[in-house]
């Protein structure tokens, strides 16, 4: 849907609250030079444009950007009318759920008249925001954790290495997983697999080193790759940390 005009949005405003519609006036001084005023709230305000049509948005939109920072009453219903309010949460929710990160708890800090403050939580990052509601207070600290989980680059890729009960993940950078498919879908039989291999982990981030070792079974060669995993698994954190163990006994303790 798309969002309404400044003018629009500033006359419907007069309405809901109950004042007179905004008062435009030409200001322009010729042909070549248009300029706006408006006159509402108790604010009068003027801007020029190309024409007169967009100084008249111009002016609108000046006095709602002055409106949303300093009538706070207002700036839900500006919102609401001109269709600005982003949902967030929402993003955030889709997109843990997309990376197998927790779910994002809200907490609030500090709540007066005037101010609340949030604090989104999703594991071990935090992310604060002061708003004048608290709706506006949890979407702005979801959108202050969407922006830390893109700076961080924490927002990856998920390759599952088994199947079972438990799910154990691969973590990579997104940006670096759909370049080393792209690579793997064009190999050629010819190609040089250890070239191919050391190439794949470099464009993965992924540190990778060969080396051999003696055994009683004569020399092996080595290839050693080192990398975050992700462990997900239903139930409370002693069951999930008793499971872990499980699991790591099962892979270290195993006989050759």
């Amino acid at each position: 849907m798309a969002h309404k005009t400044p003018v629009s949005v500033l006359y419907e405003l007069c309405a809901k609250v109950g004042l007179p519609d905004p008062r435009f006036v030409d200001l322009s001084k010729n042909q070549k030079e248009f300029e706006c005023g408006v006159e509402a709230f108790g604010y009068r305000k003027r801007s020029s444009g190309d024409s007169y049509k967009n100084a008249k948005q111009n002016v609108a939109k000046k006095l709602l950007d002055i409106l949303e920072r300093d009538r706070i009453d207002l700036r839900e219903d500006i919102e609401k009318i001109s269709g600005k309010f982003h949902n967030h949460v929402g993003v955030l929710i889709d997109k843990c759920i997309k990376l197998h990160l927790p779910r994002p708890r809200f907490v609030v800090v500090e709540q007066n008249l005037n101010r609340i403050t949030i604090n989104c939580i999703v594991g071990d990052y935090k992310a604060y925001a002061t708003e004048f509601s608290a709706k506006h207070a949890k979407d702005a600290s979801a959108k202050a954790m969407l922006d830390r989980l893109a700076n961080n680059q924490l927002e990856q890729q998920v390759i599952p290495l088994f199947k079972g009960p438990q799910r154990i993940f691969l973590n990579v950078d997104g940006d670096r997983y759909n370049s080393a498919r792209k690579l793997l879908e064009n190999v050629p039989e010819s190609a040089n697999k250890q070239k191919l291999l050391k190439d794949i982990c470099e464009m993965l981030d992924i540190p990778v080193k060969s080396y051999k070792i003696d055994t009683k079974d004569g020399t092996q060669d080595i290839i050693e790759i080192t990398c975050k995993i992700t462990y997900i698994q239903k139930g409370d954190k002693a069951k999930i940390c008793s499971e872990i163990l499980n699991y790591l006994q099962e892979l270290l303790l195993k006989d050759d």
